[in-house]
């Protein structure tokens, strides 16, 4: 029986060591306001207010995030054995490929008699982005199941994009992102809260211009121009390809003429990018 096999584990730790160790996590935000937070168990899926995206949902997969003992193993183990021995392996949290509240909280900020409200996105167990004219004071970052505080990690001068420093729970979902440029005519989706209303849109890209002025400032970076405008409230949004990549944070919008702004990742990160990790493929979409 496996019980009776013998085996003998030495750990490398002292006594009194923890056998478990938890990492602080930072988010990338992206939204119309945020400045600190940490981050919170946000593993219920919720319903989504669907908005030129019928039937939308979410793709994600299991993943790796966790924590293990330092050991060395001595003599010969069965993998069973070691498996079951050793502990669990690193766990990564889901990796979102579709709009998802989960891994989009609303932004909140608090300045004297002023609120705003904001989005912003998860990229890693680590990091959160987002829009830079959005980020003033403490951030209250809110998920379907809770809510939490972050602080700002790094701000880009001459960019309106923000990386935020937070503690996320356990399999907090999260996304990927891609360093590359958008074409005229590629499809993206979007999901944020315009009017402090979750909702998810679905648009193609229709121009990509090199300079424009956003909140006063002339930004001197490639932008891409896509369609529907969004509204108050959803600056920081993630903007997603066809293939669930985040290539883009959205930033400014024009209503009347129906079109909205974004800062491609490529190049709107700045002195911000060492901070942001390229990721692989999402490993799972639902739709």
């Amino acid at each position: 029986m496996v019980a009776q096999k013998i085996l003998r584990i030495e750990q490398e730790a002292a006594d009194g060591l923890p056998t478990d160790c938890k990492t602080r996590s930072g988010w990338h935000l992206t939204g119309s306001l945020a400045e600190e937070f940490e981050a919170v168990d946000t593993r219920v899926l919720v319903d989504m207010n669907v908005l030129g995206l019928p039937g939308a949902l979410l793709g994600y997969a299991s993943g790796v995030k966790d924590f293990r003992p330092f050991l060395s193993v001595a003599l010969v183990l069965i993998a069973l054995s070691a498996a079951l021995l050793i502990g669990p392996a690193f766990a990564a949290s889901p990796i979102l490929a579709m709009p998802d509240r989960r891994g989009i909280p609303q932004l909140v900020t608090r300045e004297r008699d002023v609120i705003r409200y904001g989005t912003g996105f998860v990229v890693s167990p680590e990091t959160v982005l987002t829009a830079k004219h959005a980020v003033a004071g403490a951030v209250e970052i809110i998920f379907p199941t809770g809510r939490v505080t972050g602080h700002v990690q790094c701000r880009a001068p001459d960019r309106d994009t923000a990386v935020i420093a937070a503690r996320l729970p356990k399999d907090t979902p999260r996304y990927r992102v891609a360093f590359r440029t958008l074409a005229v005519g590629e499809l993206v989706r979007i999901g944020g809260y315009p009017g402090r209303t979750w909702t998810v849109a679905a648009g193609r890209v229709t121009n990509v211009i090199k300079t424009a002025i956003l909140s006063g400032r002339r930004i001197n970076t490639p932008m891409v121009v896509f369609k529907p405008a969004l509204h108050q409230g959803a600056s920081g949004s993630p903007v997603l390809d066809a293939r669930g990549y985040v290539v883009g944070i959205f930033v400014a919008s024009n209503p009347p003429e129906n079109y909205s702004i974004a800062l491609p990742i490529t190049t709107g990160l700045g002195p911000c990018r060492p901070l942001v990790k390229e990721g692989a493929a999402p490993t799972a979409t639902a739709g």
